[in-house]
């Protein structure tokens, strides 16, 4: 389980944001919003773990 996956073989859009209706983004230009995706992943783990 991880919040998104790093792909190799693609230029600009590189990073694939797991789950329904989730985006394609660059690492490069969208590193915030990959950012905050992540830590909205993380809480949700934690959230999930604590029940």
């Amino acid at each position: 389980m991880k919040p998104y996956i790093q792909l190799e073989n693609r230029d600009e859009k590189d990073v694939l944001i797991c789950g329904k209706r989730k985006p394609f983004l660059s690492s490069g230009k969208d590193a915030a919003k990959i950012q905050k995706y992540a830590d909205k992943f993380e809480e949700l783990v934690r959230q999930y773990k604590e029940e």
